[in-house]
């Protein structure tokens, strides 16, 4: 998820289904059915009150928008970023965050050995990564709970417990 002025990805379009104005959702939720949660919906800075589900396939869902009643209504949504306001997540309880919440902050490990700042976050199936860069090159780095050793709010922060030379050149 990245955040966008107040507003979150919480999933992206990324194809067309068929010839009536449906199309692909892939959700960035960690369940992936609360993308449907939500309401209302920005694409493009337009506001959709709801997206209707139709079916699920194995990595994404097959949906239709209000405004698209066929191929060629859905074709402008392409690669399109779906987007919620912040405000509509629910309140987490102390020491818990959303991803969103943690863009940009420097990471480092216990030596204080910088690996770089977040970019994104990223789940490829084998866990959580992060997406880093410094030097204007990126890479990801694992972010399982098994290797934060702190995370500091107030100065944008993250410690794993990662040995610098396992990842930098």
């Amino acid at each position: 998820m990245s955040l966008d002025s107040k507003r979150i990805t919480v999933g992206k379009i990324i194809g067309l289904h068929g010839v009536k104005g449906l199309i692909k959702i892939k959700s960035f939720t960690e369940t992936k059915n609360d993308i449907f949660n939500f309401s209302p919906f920005y694409i493009d800075n337009k506001k959709l009150e709801k997206i209707i589900f139709c079916f699920k396939s194995k990595e994404y869902f097959v949906c239709k928008l209000e405004d698209c009643n066929d191929r060629d209504d859905a074709k402008k949504y392409i690669n399109k970023d779906i987007l919620v306001n912040a405000e509509k997540f629910p309140s987490l309880s102390e020491k818990e965050y959303y991803q969103y919440e943690l863009i940009g902050f420097k990471v480092t490990n216990e030596n204080n050995d910088i690996f770089g700042d977040i970019l994104q976050f990223h789940e490829f199936g084998a866990g959580p990564v992060i997406e880093v860069i410094k030097n204007r090159k990126s890479f990801f780095l694992p972010i399982d709970k098994k290797f934060i050793k702190d995370i500091n709010i107030k100065s944008k922060k993250i410690i794993l417990d990662l040995p610098e030379e396992s990842f930098l050149e």
